[in-house]
């Protein structure tokens, strides 16, 4: 799912690069004045960049600045280094295993020291001892992956209340780049949905699917307590309800962010030309006011289109860490259960594999949660800039 992100990352950003690109090839460079030059950036001064500035500078996301990485990209679009990136991720894995180590080792010596205890007991009171200490064992390995889990749940809430954070700051400042390049029917319907994808991560990814993963999670523990297993499909429904419930909200903003791709900016098209068709017939002056409105309409959308592959690079840079942080968890513990599976009981390593799985949970609604905002900010960028050529 990592790799995926990253896939779905390069081919957004390349795209919306591409269009911003695209539109400053398109403007000729020998007849931008001075005039245009001030134009620009005082519509860069206009949109609140200083706001999205200070944000970053509070999260603590060192010299990175947004209204930097504006005009960085319109001057010299996409640069992506791989080689940071493999820093990062090896940084983030060597991390990650020292911190959980001690927990590893552990769940292994609990794991090996019950099969030991089996091996050890007579066969005549195998059973009483077997089962009294598996309780005594399953009970402390209870505990430590709990404190695992509430240790990866505050890493999910924290990563998610970020994200629309940098969204709610953003939103403004996108929309308003679109009033400037597109029209303002756009730039409301877009607003709103916008407004929508903020809500539903607030309200249904944090408060409904956050909660169904922790009560998950506190079911299969049960579940793997007792030789009956009763919490097995209501484990499974849960599980699986999280799956559904991320697909089709993704299905539904891809839907919703195509149907009004069609519709609001070819409302504002059509304004934009009644109104180029009026500055033309302006006897003596009507063709050089239509060159420079054009200038300036593809200064505008280069403008937004800068600021969309911006809002993509920023929310790559808070998505990476926390999500491989979680993918490795995923791994390490997933990993251990396979190593616990030919030497320990099985409950023991059904348990383990539990919160694996919880991690994975928590890794989709992270994914799907950054990957609507991807999507979103891509097609606006995309639909908007076709529908003005």
């Amino acid at each position: 799912m990592l790799l995926l992100f990253t896939g779905v990352f390069v081919v957004l950003l390349q795209t919306v690069s591409l269009a911003a690109a695209d539109e400053t090839a398109q403007a000729p460079k020998t007849d931008v004045t001075e005039d245009i030059q001030e134009e620009t950036e005082s519509i860069l001064g206009d949109l609140g960049l200083s706001d999205v500035d200070s944000y970053l500078q509070q999260e603590g996301n060192g010299q990175l600045t947004f209204s930097g990485l504006v005009r960085d990209l319109m001057k010299n679009g996409l640069a992506f280094e791989f080689s940071s990136v493999g820093k990062a991720v090896r940084s983030v894995i060597v991390q990650d295993f020292q911190e959980n180590r001690k927990s590893l080792l552990q769940i292994l010596t609990l794991a090996i020291a019950f099969s030991i205890l089996l091996q050890m007991t007579p066969s005549a009171q195998k059973t009483y001892l077997a089962d009294t200490g598996f309780l005594g064992i399953y009970l402390i390995l209870m505990l430590l992956l709990l404190k695992l889990f509430l240790l990866m749940t505050g890493t999910v809430e924290g990563y998610l209340a970020k994200l629309t954070d940098f969204m709610q700051v953003l939103q403004p400042v996108f929309c308003l780049s679109m009033v400037f390049s597109t029209g303002s029917m756009s730039a409301g319907v877009y607003y709103e949905m916008l407004l929508l994808l903020i809500f539903l991560i607030e309200t249904v990814f944090v408060k409904i699917l956050l909660p169904v993963v922790q009560v998950y999670m506190v079911l299969q523990l049960i579940n793997y307590m007792m030789e009956g297993q009763r919490f097995t499909r209501i484990a499974c429904f849960l599980s699986n309800g999280v799956k559904w419930c991320t697909k089709a909200f993704l299905t539904a903003v891809i839907g919703f962010n195509f149907v009004q791709g069609l519709l609001a900016p070819g409302i504002d098209g059509v304004k934009r030309s009644v109104a180029a068709g009026a500055v033309r017939i302006v006897p003596g002056i009507g063709q050089v006011m239509n060159s420079t409105t054009e200038i300036l309409a593809g200064s505008a959308m280069l403008i937004k289109n800068s600021v969309g592959a911006a809002a993509l690079v920023i929310l790559a840079v808070i998505s990476f860490l926390p999500l491989l942080k979680i993918a490795v968890l995923m791994l390490l513990y997933q990993g251990c259960a396979a190593l616990l599976e030919p030497v320990a009981d099985k409950r023991i390593c059904a348990a383990t594999a539990a919160l694996g799985q919880s991690a994975a949970l928590f890794l989709r609604l992270m994914f799907y949660a950054v990957l609507l905002f991807f999507l979103s900010i891509a097609v606006i960028c995309t639909v908007t800039t076709l529908s003005a050529r």
